[in-house]
């Protein structure tokens, strides 16, 4: 089922590989909760798979570099 109603939130973290040292999320108001997606085997069998909840989230950015943090 569709919500009507959708909210991002920001998320503050500190944490090395994430650059910006946020996170936007839709973690509390999901696009969708429930449903289903069809999956075509090879034998040209249907299988369903369940889907509890949808929901967008955009990470930053990833580091590949090693740090030396010194506190």
């Amino acid at each position: 089922m569709f919500n009507k109603y959708i909210q991002f939130s920001q998320n503050n973290y500190f944490y090395a590989n994430l650059l910006k040292a946020y996170q936007i999320t839709q973690d509390k108001y999901p696009i969708c909760d429930g449903g289903y997606i069809k999956i075509k085997n090879d034998n040209d069998t249907e299988k369903l798979n369940g889907l509890s909840r949808i929901h967008l989230e955009k990470d930053p950015g990833k580091t590949i570099h090693e740090f030396n943090f010194k506190f």
